[in-house]
């Protein structure tokens, strides 16, 4: 969860005024697509919570992932209209994905007596990259003077994940 926060709302957020100036929308466009981002997350929970108990956490972990992936490359290329709406439920439907799939993963590999320090853990290091990905990106188009490259860049984090994912080990009883 952590390696996708740069391409989380939370991690763009900040960035709104800079937004509607590089795509020459209004506030309402711009909100309107995080609103469309959060009604896809929604939209798509029932498909994943059904595939969550269907399918290897590995291969849907590298799904979400690889959406996450897909989201981040889109957004340079983003203007009013479907380009926005289609982002926005991409985005939307990876982030309720990869922690849909988290939550699911975590008593499985870990087991149920140490989920509370886990989930935590977990949700510390993801609050915490969704304050880090601003200072990144702002530090980014500062180099650069566009945040195009700089997300396309920090698209390396979330298909790291999708790589790694099918090399974690399965439990084994003991």
């Amino acid at each position: 969860m952590a390696l996708s926060g740069p391409g989380q709302t939370a991690g763009l957020s900040v960035f709104v005024d800079h937004i509607i100036g590089d795509l020459n929308v209004s506030r309402s466009v711009v909100s309107g697509a995080y609103l469309i981002g959060t009604l896809g997350g929604a939209v798509a929970l029932p498909w994943i919570g059904r595939a969550v108990g269907r399918f290897s956490s590995k291969l849907l972990i590298f799904i979400a992932m690889m959406m996450h992936v897909g989201a981040m490359a889109m957004l340079p290329f983003v203007s009013p209209g479907v380009s926005a709406l289609v982002y926005g439920m991409a985005l939307g439907a990876a982030g309720a994905g990869a922690r849909s799939v988290e939550a699911a993963a975590m008593p499985f590999y870990y087991g149920t007596e140490v989920i509370g320090s886990l989930r935590g853990l977990t949700q510390s290091v993801a609050v915490s990259s969704t304050a880090i990905a601003p200072l990144l990106l702002s530090l980014g188009h500062d180099l650069v003077g566009s945040y195009a490259p700089v997300v396309m860049a920090l698209a390396i984090l979330p298909v790291g994940v999708a790589l790694a994912a099918p090399f974690a080990r399965v439990p084994t009883e003991e």
